[in-house]
């Protein structure tokens, strides 16, 4: 709209965001601009094909609206699909992963620009959908489901952040996910990478199980205790509460630094943070900072009891990821951002 002029009308609404983007920069700058150059002609074909209208693109993050959820859900399966041909005819390095949230509802359209709970809440499916993943609101899922080839599948109900009501989001099954469901390859020697990726889904389960137990059983976290040493006297009475204005239950996950002499081993350290705090937002109840707002302290000395209140959470996991051939020692803490003192490790 222009003069000013405002107009309230019912859309659907796309966040997309590149994986990995801002780790990419750091490493190799150049190549991460070609890949964002690439990344973007994609979406411009793609998305004018499903009526769908580019509103603002924010550094590697698009935001699209559509005239019907439909569309949008259409649209994101196409953008899906064809970066993922993309990356199986290419190596790994050149490879471009995208998260897509997708929420029809009310939006406030001014000079070009659309505003209000439509776009909230779209923002807030995106992180939750995995690399290469399409995740959609109820209200996206409704009409669509026995309009789309693929299936839905449930994969919470949770409440978002600074969202009053609660949402069911659903995630769209994508062909190569369901091949994998249905066909297993068959038993090979792991590698070093698989090897990897074992270890660090290990780190996620247990941390996850220190985050959740405590909290489901009292409302109030406490330290887990470990085989390797006796809990010290004070370790099953609940955290002190944080003195910035946070919410209880609320963590950031920062980037994992790559302690490694070969600086190639940073995507696996900030996959391992990106997985973790995916797999944190998933319990109800727990805050989770978004990842590129934890991600923007990375290689930054600052105070953790800044970062936290920047990000307004009261804890914060922090840890390093170092490999020496074919050895992996991965760390993390859980640290309390009132006083900065190590809760866990």
């Amino acid at each position: 709209m222009s003069n000013g002029l405002e107009q309230r009308k019912l859309a659907a609404i796309m966040f997309t965001d590149m994986v990995g983007y801002s780790a990419l920069s750091q490493r190799n700058e150049a190549l991460a601009l070609e890949l964002l150059e690439e990344h973007r002609g994609l979406l411009r074909q793609i998305v004018p094909r499903h009526g769908g209208r580019e509103v603002k693109t924010m550094g590697d993050g698009f935001l699209f609206e559509f005239p019907s959820a439909l569309s949008a859900v259409q649209g994101a399966v196409e953008i899906q699909q064809s970066l993922h041909d993309r990356n199986q005819a290419g190596p790994p390095e050149r490879q471009i992963r995208v998260r897509i949230g997708i929420h029809v509802g009310d939006v406030v359209q001014r000079e070009g620009d659309i505003h209000g709970d439509g776009v909230n809440i779209a923002a807030r499916l995106e992180p939750l959908a995995a690399p290469g993943g399409i995740c959609v609101s109820e209200d996206v899922a409704r009409p669509v489901r026995n309009k789309l080839s693929l299936p839905l599948a449930v994969l919470r109900h949770t409440e978002l952040k600074h969202i009053d009501l609660p949402v069911t989001v659903f995630r769209v099954v994508m062909p190569w996910e369901q091949g994998a469901a249905h066909a297993p390859a068959p038993p090979r020697r792991a590698s070093a990478p698989s090897a990897w990726l074992a270890v660090g889904t290990l780190l996620l389960a247990v941390l996850v199980v220190a985050f959740w137990q405590p909290w489901r059983k009292s409302g109030t976290p406490t330290v887990p205790a470990t085989d390797a040493a006796p809990a010290p006297p004070s370790a099953a009475a609940p955290l002190p509460a944080p003195e910035h204005a946070a919410p209880e239950k609320s963590v950031a996950v920062l980037a994992f630094a790559n302690l490694s002499d070969d600086k190639q081993n940073e995507y696996f350290s900030d996959g391992i943070s990106e997985e973790l705090l995916n797999v944190l937002a998933k319990i109800p109840g727990l805050k989770v900072s978004a990842r590129t707002s934890a991600f923007f302290f990375k290689g930054k000395q600052v105070p953790i009891s800044e970062i936290a209140k920047q990000l307004g959470v009261a804890y914060v996991v922090e840890g390093s990821v170092r490999k020496a051939g074919d050895r992996l020692r991965i760390t993390a803490q859980l640290i309390n951002a009132a006083d900065g003192f190590h809760l866990w490790s």
